[in-house]
């Protein structure tokens, strides 16, 4: 039996690694679009350029995937994922600053 938030947490964990599979070698807004997305569905592209919501939408991804959300069993994936996340996170402002493309908080 697992509870549906963890059920949930681990749907979240699987597609967060598929993310950083798929965009990992491409830090951009876009790609960083998709990994907000799994938290926030309906997320404008616009608002993953701006340091505000930006950094609002990573602490929620953070909530999500990080390891006491999942158990013992996933602890050691859960903070790889959760690793790799804060990386991806810095390389794709990295981008995101070098393309004059973030937004200062309004």
């Amino acid at each position: 039996y697992i509870e549906r938030f963890d059920f949930d947490e681990m749907i979240i964990l699987d597609r967060a690694e598929n993310v950083l599979r798929t965009h990992g070698n491409a830090p951009t807004a876009q790609s960083l679009h998709a990994l907000f997305s799994l938290v926030s569905p309906d997320l404008p592209l616009e608002e993953v350029t701006s340091t505000n919501n930006s950094a609002r939408h990573l602490r929620l991804l953070r909530l999500r995937l990080h390891p006491d959300k999942h158990g013992r069993e996933n602890a050691a994936r859960a903070t790889k994922v959760y690793q790799d996340v804060n990386e991806f996170y810095e390389l794709c402002v990295q981008s995101i600053v070098a393309a004059n493309a973030f937004r200062p908080p309004s």
